[in-house]
């Protein structure tokens, strides 16, 4: 189950860097917040193994990406299509 959690967190980084890519203002909140609803989960079945600063400081980071990145899919000032230089 943890690895099908990973694999999950790993597509969906995936998913914001080519929103990024296509001028989408790096993800949308939908998509940091279900990463961080991962990686909560990971670190709540994982006490043990995620005790450390880093982990609880990566929770409120993302916490935090979850209200810093726009609501909207597409950037207003970003062309129409993807990867468009205009």
């Amino acid at each position: 189950m943890c690895e099908l959690v990973a694999l999950v967190g790993m597509s969906l980084a995936a998913a914001a860097l080519v929103q990024a890519a296509c001028c989408r203002a790096g993800g949308t909140a939908i998509t940091f917040a279900a990463l961080w609803a991962l990686y909560l989960s990971l670190f709540v079945v994982s006490q043990k193994f995620l005790a450390f600063q880093w982990d609880i400081l990566l929770l409120e980071v993302g916490f935090l990406t979850i209200w810093l990145v726009p609501m909207t899919v597409r950037h207003p000032e970003c062309g129409t299509g993807c990867m468009s230089g205009t």
